[in-house]
């Protein structure tokens, strides 16, 4: 880590580039938002390919994949072996978790009749794929809110390489392990729980709750508290617009170092004795947690994890 000027106070200056970043980021984030939800309830089509596009696969005025012809319809039962997942969902919860069973099952809450409006999934070298619907244009009769549930054989939801979950509005439920974990939901409530390598997280209107062991997490959110359980934990990083982050630390973690830098920013280490407070910069134990809070107006809490 490069080594920061000082003014003449001794207090580090808030990194402008920092606090910048992330309040660019949250304009795109909602004018994004606005765009695709224009798009998806009122129909309207922006040139050939939409404007832009966001989460991968939704554009304005669009809902594309490739390879659409490769997928099937509907609910499922699936015999494959798989190692790792993509879920692209538009309006509804997506919840992923074990089975005892040795097939994973695939069920949408979709009861209609137009087959356009179901589910897709696809199996192509290990890898599942779930679309919400049939690719094509989305009107504001093209869409409607379902729920869906992926339950995948604890011994292949122990032992995923990469998972990515992406969707507009709707709670995401995720309770396994896995190398490298994306998720991002435009306004839902987001619930983690498992082994995480690298996490990936983007969220905006809705909280986090993570329960668990990661060693590398990223957080971008705006209007969204972090709430993390940790029994690991290598590097947070957390780029936040008005939302608080409270940590609870097993007594696996035998110490952490702090840097935030945010404007309006509040730091509680209260439940650390000898904790040693600069500023904006923390230090306690070992410094085996590395933590970085950027943004605007946050409050950072970190305190020990009890059995309660």
């Amino acid at each position: 880590m490069s080594e920061k000027k000082q003014n003449k106070t001794g207090k580090r200056p808030v990194r402008k580039s920092a606090v910048v970043r992330i309040v660019i980021w949250s304009v795109v984030f909602c004018l994004l938002g606005g765009l695709l939800t224009a798009s998806l309830l009122g129909g309207a089509v922006f040139g050939e390919n939409g404007i832009f596009t966001w989460i991968g696969v939704i554009s304005v005025g669009r809902y594309s994949y490739d390879d659409a012809s490769e997928y099937s319809v509907g609910n499922a039962e699936i015999d494959d072996a798989i190692t790792a997942l993509t879920i692209n969902w538009l309006v509804g919860d997506v919840i992923v978790t074990a089975t005892e069973g040795d097939r994973i099952v695939i069920t949408e809450s979709y009861d209609g009749d137009d087959d356009d409006l179901r589910l897709r999934w696809r199996v192509e070298e290990g890898e599942l794929s779930i679309q919400f619907r049939k690719s094509a244009l989305v009107g504001v009769s093209d869409t409607t809110k379902k729920n869906l549930t992926v339950a995948i054989p604890t011994i292949m939801l122990e032992a995923m390489d990469e998972v990515e979950i992406s969707g507009v509005t709707g709670n995401v439920t995720y309770e396994g392990n896995a190398d490298d974990l994306s998720v991002n939901v435009m306004n839902g409530d987001l619930h983690i729980a498992g082994d995480i390598g690298e996490l990936d997280v983007k969220a905006a209107q809705g909280n986090v709750t993570f329960r668990g062991g990661v060693r590398d997490g990223e957080f971008e959110c705006m209007d969204a508290d972090v709430t993390m359980y940790l029994e690991m934990a290598a590097s947070l990083n957390f780029e936040q617009v008005d939302g608080n982050v409270c940590l609870y630390l097993s007594d696996e973690i035998t110490g952490f170092s702090v840097e935030m830098e945010s404007l309006n920013n509040e730091i509680d280490v209260d439940a650390f004795e000898n904790a040693r407070v600069d500023g904006k910069t923390v230090k306690w134990g070992r410094a085996g947690l590395r933590i970085s809070v950027d943004g605007v107006k946050n409050k950072l809490k970190i305190a020990k994890l009890t059995n309660d």
